[in-house]
């Protein structure tokens, strides 16, 4: 299944900023409401990070099992002499799907008409606008690679490292801040495993790296060989 959220606002929003979500079903209205209830907490620390740019990966939150997500903050729209502040996410629970969203080359400026085009100034007392469902599949199809610094290493690791990458408008940032926003704790498994990328804004989480399994099996015979040998010096 996959989950878009909208983090978004506009020039005279009576409003603000406010956290909704959509999830897709096979049966959805043409304009849809967004929710704001059962939020993921990971994704709303990602987006409440103020120099958090975008970020991709596995979602850190202990009650998802299997769920990636590619998130992008600060696109800025005009529309009818309107600003529009915008926010989004997409979640999904299938690794082909995601790996297919992180392909491409697209620009902010592409990503940023298409979800300007997909809300709508309504009388929603929650958002202040609705989204309407038949603009989505244009977000579905944009490529996310170049719009989140995404390369074919990074994607390795998140799956072999349930790693998560965010990319950030600092190069030094409060790391004891970042950890406290993204609900990574000390104890948690997840580590800082690097800081990459030329700018230096790019950081990764993972879990620490376990031996493979081919290397438990040298090292069980490299076992039973000195029990061997040890058994033949002894006659």
């Amino acid at each position: 299944m996959i989950t878009l959220y909208y983090y978004c606002s506009y020039d005279g929003s009576p409003i603000g900023f406010n956290l909704g979500k959509i999830e897709l079903q096979e049966q959805i209205p043409v304009v849809q409401e967004l929710s704001d209830k059962n939020i993921d907490t990971f994704i709303r620390g990602c987006f409440e990070t103020g120099i958090l740019r975008s970020a991709f990966g596995k979602i850190n939150n202990l009650n998802s099992n299997n769920e990636y997500f590619l998130l992008k903050r600060k696109l800025v729209c005009k529309k009818d002499n309107c600003n529009y502040y915008m926010n989004i996410a997409i979640v999904t629970d299938e690794w082909n799907q995601f790996c297919s969203f992180m392909k491409g080359s697209d620009e902010d400026n592409r990503l940023a008409e298409i979800v300007l085009n997909s809300m709508v100034i309504s009388n929603n007392k929650e958002f202040g606008y609705s989204i309407k469902t038949d603009k989505i599949m244009e977000l579905l199809s944009v490529g996310y690679e170049k719009i989140c610094e995404c390369n074919m290493q990074m994607l390795r690791r998140v799956e072999n490292e349930d790693a998560f990458f965010v990319i950030l408008s600092t190069q030094n940032p409060d790391i004891s801040l970042l950890r406290s926003k993204l609900c990574v704790a000390q104890n948690s498994g997840r580590q800082i495993i690097d800081i990459t990328g030329q700018s230096g804004r790019i950081i990764s989480f993972g879990k620490k790296k376990t031996a493979s399994i081919r290397n438990h099996i040298v090292i069980m015979l490299a076992v039973i060989i000195m029990i061997v040998l040890g058994i033949a010096i002894l006659k």
